[in-house]
């Protein structure tokens, strides 16, 4: 359980393209239109739930690039002689496709875009979008710092940090790490925090380049997007924008 949401700021967009149910990529093979039996193209499907002057707001069915890891799976009620084998542990090796579903937000009076997806999935959407010339969204820059001037911060317990060389990553962990001499402020790409949130202290994950996510089972998408807004009150966004690797891959990482 948990939400997550990645914040871009909107360059670029073409609204014309955003109207009903949008595909993309638009050219499609015949195994997505149901020809043959086979993984189909890797695709996002955009559905228009709501519009406003201000909100554009979307149901995402994201289709993964093939995924070309082997799976172990049981077979339970193969009959004899069947030419699947015997029923026990097999490898499946043909490739499989990952679906994703999640809310698309464009917030028109500010500007900005919010995909409620773990990051590398939100980045694998924002690649397409732009490749296929609808919008360019890109990432905006958190002053991490300043997540220290919330009054719901308790503890900031994690700093990650840009490694040198072969050491890409440099995580810290403690109580209140974040005010060690040892941490480099101007490396530091996401921090771990226990936040207050009602009656409970939750966990939170703030990336300096627009992301948000919990792993509470009590945190909605909109308390996100209020979080967002309180780091906004304090400056904490920064004028500049990230620069990030786009990859058409997906993870389980935040």
């Amino acid at each position: 359980m948990g939400a997550s949401v990645n914040i871009f700021k909107v360059g670029e967009i073409k609204k014309e393209k955003l109207s009903g149910t949008l595909i993309i990529p638009q050219q499609q093979t015949l195994a997505d239109i149901g020809l043959f039996d086979e993984i189909g193209t890797p695709k996002s499907i955009l559905k228009k739930i709501k519009e406003t002057d201000k909100l554009v707001s979307f149901k995402v069915t994201h289709h993964s690039e093939t995924q070309k890891k082997p799976v172990r799976i049981f077979w339970e009620t193969l009959e004899e002689n069947s030419p699947l084998g015997n029923k026990g542990t097999k490898e499946v090796t043909g490739g499989y496709q990952e679906i994703y579903e999640f809310p698309f937000i464009i917030n028109l009076s500010e500007m900005e875009g919010y995909i409620f997806a773990k990051k590398d999935i939100a980045n694998s959407f924002q690649k397409r979008l732009r490749k296929e010339g609808i919008m360019d969204l890109k990432n905006l820059k958190i002053d991490l710092a300043k997540l220290d001037d919330l009054p719901e911060t308790c503890n900031i317990w994690g700093i990650w940090e840009d490694g040198i060389g072969r050491c890409k990553k440099k995580a810290l962990f403690g109580v209140e790490v974040n005010k060690e001499n040892q941490h480099d402020k101007e490396k530091a790409t996401a921090y771990n925090l226990e936040y207050d949130f009602g009656d409970e202290t939750i966990d939170l994950v703030i990336s300096s380049t627009g992301g948000i996510s919990s792993r509470s089972k009590q945190i909605t998408e909109d308390d996100l997007l209020t979080i967002y807004k309180k780091l906004k009150n304090l400056n904490a966004i920064k004028d500049d924008i990230a620069v990030v690797e786009l990859e058409e891959t997906e993870s389980e990482e935040n």
